[in-house]
């Protein structure tokens, strides 16, 4: 999708299988929503999974529900009917995604195969599943859905692109990212740039079996790796979440940043070549990042602490109290001539040294910190990869080199 969006719509599931993925998607985005089958009906959630929803206390949600009501995606689920019921017969649809040719597409390791929750679909596009004999009863049912047995089961192909189009509809309509875990990566990839019309119609082609072209590297493939390598979830807590997605015009900008860097990434399959050129991305961008870092006035490093937190809400507090003390000792020499006139000289560095007495002092050392953590924060906040820096100092960013590429350009801060 265009432009740098704040909500995701996670799909094609609806169970967040690792709560690790959903605090480093939160990294990225505001709010993940997800297609559940309808208001009021929660997923059985697991217990760390718990504290992202709505808890009551007036917080704000980090996991939400998608509204598949909405026209387009209702659209969507109309129009797939519709082509269900004149391709069934043309395309011996059962044939090709009954449940005998399920039981021969699904991963021998895979006992479920692909389930979904029906109240997910429309009564039109549901009963044209039923009839053409598309869906049918799970001979193992999933085991979050044991005590309810309310799953039914779609040959994998068919599931996916009903899914992939389900979520494609409600996604664009609503200006969200797609995002999905590991487990359908490349169901995400094969999907992410398509439409309704052509994920239907790639379903119905008979050489289906032919090779896609290779996918252009997006910057939230870049973005997951850095995340990845550097953040340690376990530090992650919703209300740290929470803090860092107040603000988001950093991750914007992180975000632009990294779509510049991925264009010097050719197209390429998934695999082992892809996965060194985004290792090896990560490391220029935290060479950049060490860069800017570098960069910042040592006198305003040292007045913040690269482990402290935002200068703006500190600096004034530190310089009055520095300035209180030495106008303190000032006042004690006011009026004795030439110690007097030493005590000013003796902060010539820090402002003009006809200010004497102590208020004028404590005004010059105020004013003199303020100017200088101004002029660093202004230099650092130009930096695109400001972000890491706040994950820096909120203690998630915990590894910062890549061993054996580029370690020694990776210097300890």
């Amino acid at each position: 999708m265009d432009g740098i969006a704040d909500k995701a719509l996670y799909y094609p599931y609806t169970h967040i299988r690792d709560v690790s993925w959903l605090k480093g998607t939160l990294l990225r985005f505001s709010e993940v929503q997800r297609m559940t089958p309808k208001p009021g009906v929660q997923p059985n959630d697991t217990i760390d999974i718990l504290p992202f929803l709505e808890d009551g206390k007036g917080e704000r949600p980090l996991l939400t529900r998608a509204n598949l009501n909405l026209q387009r995606p209702v659209t969507a689920q109309l129009r797939l009917a519709e082509r269900l019921e004149n391709d069934a017969k043309t395309y011996k649809l059962e044939d090709r995604f009954g449940q005998k040719a399920a039981r021969y597409a699904r991963d021998r390791n895979d006992p479920y195969g692909f389930q979904v929750h029906p109240d997910k679909f429309l009564p039109g596009l549901l009963a044209a599943l039923h009839k053409y004999t598309l869906a049918w009863t799970p001979e193992t049912f999933e085991d979050y859905d044991i005590p309810k047995k309310e799953m039914i089961q779609l040959h994998p192909q068919l599931g996916e692109v009903l899914m992939a189009t389900l979520g494609i509809a409600c996604a664009t309509g609503e200006g969200m990212d797609l995002v999905t875990q590991e487990n359908a990566a490349e169901l995400h990839r094969h999907f992410i740039k398509s439409n309704a019309d052509d994920l239907y119609a790639r379903l119905l082609e008979e050489k289906s079996a032919a090779f896609p072209p290779p996918q252009s590297v997006s910057a939230q493939q870049l973005f997951e790796v850095v995340i990845d390598f550097t953040c340690d979830p376990n530090r992650l807590t919703p209300e740290l979440l929470r803090a860092l997605g107040e603000d988001r015009e950093p991750i914007r900008r992180l975000v632009e940043d990294l779509k510049q860097r991925v264009k010097k990434i050719t197209a390429r399959d998934n695999g082992p070549e892809l996965d060194r050129a985004l290792k090896d991305m990560t490391s220029e961008v935290l060479v950049a990042w060490k860069r800017d870092l570098n960069n910042t006035p040592n006198f305003v490093k040292r007045l913040i602490g690269i482990k402290g937190v935002d200068p703006a809400a500190k600096v004034l507090e530190k310089a009055a109290a520095i300035a209180a003390e030495l106008g303190k000792s000032a006042h004690q020499v006011a009026g004795t001539g030439a110690m007097g006139v030493g005590a000013g000289a003796v902060l010539t560095g820090f402002a003009n040294p006809i200010v004497m007495g102590g208020m004028g002092v404590g005004l010059a050392i105020i004013s003199h910190v303020a100017q200088t953590a101004h002029a660093g924060r202004e230099a650092e906040d130009k930096s695109p990869l400001l972000y890491l820096t706040k994950l820096h100092r909120s203690g998630v960013l915990v590894r910062q080199t890549l061993d054996g590429i580029q370690k020694s350009a990776l210097t300890a801060i």
